[in-house]
Protein backbone atom coordinates (compact mmCIF):
# COMPACT_ATOMS: atom_id res chain seq x y z
CA UNK A 1 0.00 0.00 0.00
CA UNK A 2 2.69 2.32 0.69
CA UNK A 3 3.91 1.79 -2.70
CA UNK A 4 1.06 3.05 -4.37
CA UNK A 5 0.88 6.24 -2.29
CA UNK A 6 3.92 6.47 -3.28
CA UNK A 7 3.21 6.26 -7.04
CA UNK A 8 0.41 8.49 -6.29
CA UNK A 9 2.84 11.11 -5.16
CA UNK A 10 5.37 10.93 -7.94
CA UNK A 11 1.95 11.09 -10.72
CA UNK A 12 0.75 13.77 -12.50
CA UNK A 13 -2.47 13.75 -10.16
CA UNK A 14 -3.07 16.81 -8.36
CA UNK A 15 -4.69 16.30 -4.59
CA UNK A 16 -8.02 16.72 -5.83
CA UNK A 17 -7.53 13.95 -8.29
CA UNK A 18 -6.25 11.95 -4.91
CA UNK A 19 -9.66 12.70 -3.02
CA UNK A 20 -11.63 12.04 -5.62
CA UNK A 21 -9.63 8.50 -6.09
CA UNK A 22 -9.92 8.04 -1.96
CA UNK A 23 -13.95 9.05 -1.90
CA UNK A 24 -14.45 6.47 -4.90
CA UNK A 25 -12.86 3.73 -2.65
CA UNK A 26 -14.70 4.52 0.73
CA UNK A 27 -18.24 4.33 -1.59
CA UNK A 28 -17.33 1.31 -2.56
CA UNK A 29 -19.79 -1.29 -0.94
CA UNK A 30 -18.47 -4.81 0.21
CA UNK A 31 -20.67 -7.74 1.56
CA UNK A 32 -19.17 -10.13 3.80
CA UNK A 33 -21.01 -13.54 4.60
CA UNK A 34 -20.35 -14.69 7.81
CA UNK A 35 -20.69 -18.71 8.26
CA UNK A 36 -20.12 -21.64 10.58
CA UNK A 37 -21.69 -23.76 13.54
CA UNK A 38 -24.41 -22.74 15.60
CA UNK A 39 -22.74 -21.02 18.55
CA UNK A 40 -19.05 -20.21 17.11
CA UNK A 41 -19.54 -16.66 17.29
CA UNK A 42 -21.23 -15.20 14.08
CA UNK A 43 -23.29 -12.42 15.99
CA UNK A 44 -20.29 -11.84 18.87
CA UNK A 45 -18.17 -10.75 15.72
CA UNK A 46 -21.11 -8.46 14.66
CA UNK A 47 -21.30 -7.03 17.83
CA UNK A 48 -17.78 -6.28 18.51
CA UNK A 49 -17.24 -4.85 14.54
CA UNK A 50 -20.03 -2.49 15.80
CA UNK A 51 -18.68 -2.11 19.17
CA UNK A 52 -15.53 -0.54 17.63
CA UNK A 53 -17.87 1.80 15.85
CA UNK A 54 -19.23 3.59 18.81
CA UNK A 55 -21.95 1.15 19.23
CA UNK A 56 -23.06 0.52 22.93
CA UNK A 57 -25.62 -1.59 22.20
CA UNK A 58 -25.57 -5.32 20.78
CA UNK A 59 -26.93 -5.15 17.54
CA UNK A 60 -27.08 -8.86 16.82
CA UNK A 61 -28.97 -11.37 19.21
CA UNK A 62 -26.72 -13.83 20.42
CA UNK A 63 -27.73 -17.18 21.56
CA UNK A 64 -27.41 -18.60 25.09
CA UNK A 65 -26.59 -22.02 26.01
CA UNK A 66 -25.84 -23.23 22.67
CA UNK A 67 -29.19 -22.35 21.76
CA UNK A 68 -29.43 -20.81 18.77
CA UNK A 69 -30.68 -17.23 17.98
CA UNK A 70 -30.06 -16.66 14.02
CA UNK A 71 -32.83 -18.40 12.32
CA UNK A 72 -32.93 -16.26 9.35
CA UNK A 73 -30.13 -14.59 7.46
CA UNK A 74 -29.93 -10.96 8.11
CA UNK A 75 -27.64 -8.30 7.22
CA UNK A 76 -26.20 -5.06 9.61
CA UNK A 77 -24.70 -2.04 8.26
CA UNK A 78 -21.37 -0.43 9.10
CA UNK A 79 -19.97 1.94 7.01
CA UNK A 80 -19.42 0.65 3.48
CA UNK A 81 -19.36 -2.93 4.45
CA UNK A 82 -23.00 -5.09 4.70
CA UNK A 83 -22.69 -7.83 6.66
CA UNK A 84 -24.80 -10.75 6.59
CA UNK A 85 -24.83 -13.28 9.68
CA UNK A 86 -26.81 -16.72 8.96
CA UNK A 87 -27.93 -19.37 10.76
CA UNK A 88 -25.55 -21.70 12.46
CA UNK A 89 -24.79 -25.35 11.32
CA UNK A 90 -24.65 -27.65 13.32
CA UNK A 91 -28.52 -28.95 15.27
CA UNK A 92 -29.49 -31.40 13.09
CA UNK A 93 -29.69 -32.54 9.43
CA UNK A 94 -33.00 -31.34 8.17
CA UNK A 95 -32.18 -27.86 9.87
CA UNK A 96 -28.51 -28.18 8.55
CA UNK A 97 -30.20 -28.55 5.01
CA UNK A 98 -32.11 -25.47 5.21
CA UNK A 99 -30.00 -23.68 6.74
CA UNK A 100 -27.04 -24.36 4.04
CA UNK A 101 -30.10 -23.53 1.34
CA UNK A 102 -30.32 -19.82 2.79
CA UNK A 103 -26.50 -19.50 2.73
CA UNK A 104 -26.33 -20.66 -0.75
CA UNK A 105 -29.18 -18.55 -2.20
CA UNK A 106 -26.93 -15.43 -0.66
CA UNK A 107 -24.07 -16.86 -2.98
CA UNK A 108 -26.15 -17.01 -6.03
CA UNK A 109 -27.79 -13.48 -5.69
CA UNK A 110 -26.48 -10.89 -7.60
CA UNK A 111 -26.26 -7.04 -7.29
CA UNK A 112 -27.68 -4.48 -8.91
CA UNK A 113 -25.19 -4.40 -11.57
CA UNK A 114 -25.21 -7.82 -12.43
CA UNK A 115 -21.80 -9.25 -9.70
CA UNK A 116 -22.27 -11.73 -7.06
CA UNK A 117 -23.70 -9.98 -4.17
CA UNK A 118 -21.14 -11.53 -1.65
CA UNK A 119 -17.55 -9.95 -1.94
CA UNK A 120 -16.12 -12.22 1.42
CA UNK A 121 -16.77 -15.34 2.60
CA UNK A 122 -16.18 -15.30 6.45
CA UNK A 123 -15.92 -18.74 8.35
CA UNK A 124 -16.02 -18.56 11.73
CA UNK A 125 -14.47 -21.52 13.76
CA UNK A 126 -14.67 -22.20 17.73
CA UNK A 127 -11.26 -22.37 18.53
CA UNK A 128 -11.81 -24.93 21.50
CA UNK A 129 -13.40 -27.41 19.23
CA UNK A 130 -10.87 -29.74 17.08
CA UNK A 131 -14.00 -30.37 14.70
CA UNK A 132 -12.54 -28.78 11.49
CA UNK A 133 -14.58 -31.46 9.38
CA UNK A 134 -17.61 -30.12 9.11
CA UNK A 135 -15.63 -26.84 8.48
CA UNK A 136 -14.01 -28.04 5.08
CA UNK A 137 -17.38 -29.97 4.20
CA UNK A 138 -19.30 -26.32 4.50
CA UNK A 139 -16.44 -24.87 2.31
CA UNK A 140 -16.24 -27.88 -0.12
CA UNK A 141 -20.19 -28.49 0.00
CA UNK A 142 -21.67 -25.05 0.09
CA UNK A 143 -19.43 -22.20 -0.97
CA UNK A 144 -16.92 -23.66 -3.17
CA UNK A 145 -19.78 -24.66 -5.40
CA UNK A 146 -21.62 -21.73 -5.18
CA UNK A 147 -18.91 -19.11 -5.97
CA UNK A 148 -19.18 -17.32 -9.04
CA UNK A 149 -15.87 -16.75 -11.87
CA UNK A 150 -15.88 -12.86 -12.18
Amino acid sequence: MNQDFEKLRNSNLDIEDIRKIRDQIKNIKINVLLIGATGVGKSSTINALFSNNGSTEPVAKVGENANPETINTHSYHLDNMVIWDTPGLGESKKKDQQHQKKIIDLLQRKDEKGNPLIDLVLLILDGSSRDFGSAYKLIEEVVAPNLHDT
